[in-house]
């Protein structure tokens, strides 16, 4: 089987409001197949990604404070 789909949402209204709801799809030859995600399994999946999830913030925020410091001294100079 293929994982075609992994999707993980907040709604913002309904039964579900608020809380985190997820389903994972998976294809083969046969047909596809998609899966309810209880909260316990989408902690999971968070718990598997945090690390990254966790890299990838820090490298945004020290990519755009250097962008803001690179401006910062194009303005100062322009002055």
């Amino acid at each position: 089987m293929r994982l075609d789909k992994l999707e993980i949402s907040r709604p913002s209204w309904g039964k579900n409001k608020g809380k985190l709801v997820g389903s994972i799809e998976f294809t083969n030859e046969l047909g596809k197949v998609t899966l309810k995600l209880n909260k316990e399994q989408v902690d999971h999946i968070f718990e598997v990604c945090a690390d990254g999830i966790l890299t990838v913030a820090t490298a945004a925020a020290e990519e755009m404070t250097a962008r803001v410091i690179e401006h910062k001294k194009e303005i100062s100079h322009d002055a």
